[in-house]
């Protein structure tokens, strides 16, 4: 990322222009599920692992026909953040249909990240938007503070006696990180839907709080949003 904040936390914490300093771990269960972690390799002085800093620019992306037709969907992008997790399992339960049966050879994809989006910038080209100083945290980062107990109701099954997996959710909200967890297959269309071996994403998880610092239309700033 170009940005000044990006090159004000890179000197207060050394981080440098590449993804590195990352470990990606990857085992396979007893029962054939795919299960994979990316950490750090840092850590600081309590042994607490240091954020994986990220970042990601790009001049334009675009769509392009045959004919010479040109549509530029997004262009200067720019953005920078922290990942504090991500975990995704391949779970090779099969999934079942809208009858209750289970479809052979299927499986889940689930995706569970804690991140933040420090700052990001972008323009929407063709619709003549634009997005100045975006930024994504927990809501316990500026937003509607839920405290433990709230979090706990977000993320347990039994809030009064959350899971160690719950706890660390917990902990990484509380720390600042947007917490996200999905789980993605091949099923059925939702409700009177026939269609069948749709892409389906279900969002399990989601806690986050988004500001936006200046939202620019037809070349004017409109004002913030958060």
């Amino acid at each position: 990322s170009s940005s000044q904040s990006a090159a004000d936390y890179a000197a207060a914490t050394g981080a440098g222009a590449l993804l590195d300093q990352l470990k990606i771990d990857i085992d396979i269960a007893d029962d054939g599920d795919a299960v994979i972690h990316v950490g750090s390799l840092q850590t600081d002085g309590s042994g607490n692992p240091v954020p994986i800093d990220w970042g990601f620019t790009a001049g334009s992306m675009e769509l392009n026909g045959n004919g010479g037709e040109n549509t530029v969907l997004v262009s200067n992008m720019d953005a920078w953040g922290l990942l504090g997790a991500l975990d995704i399992r391949v779970d090779t339960d099969n999934v079942t249909d809208g009858a209750g049966n289970e479809m052979a050879g299927t499986g889940t994809l689930n995706l569970d990240a804690a991140f933040t989006v420090n700052e990001m910038s972008f323009d929407v080209d063709f619709l003549g938007v634009g997005v100045r100083g975006m930024t994504i945290n927990s809501s316990e980062s500026g937003g509607e503070v839920l405290g433990a107990a709230g979090l706990a109701a977000v993320f347990a099954e039994d809030p009064t006696a959350p899971t160690a997996e719950e706890q660390r959710k917990i902990g990484l909200a509380q720390a600042g990180f947007a917490i996200i967890g999905l789980d993605i297959y091949k099923g059925d269309g939702l409700g009177a839907s026939t269609a069948t071996n749709v892409l389906r994403v279900d969002v399990d998880d989601v806690l986050m709080d988004i500001n936006v610092a200046e939202t620019v239309i037809g070349g004017a700033n409109i004002g913030t949003i958060g």
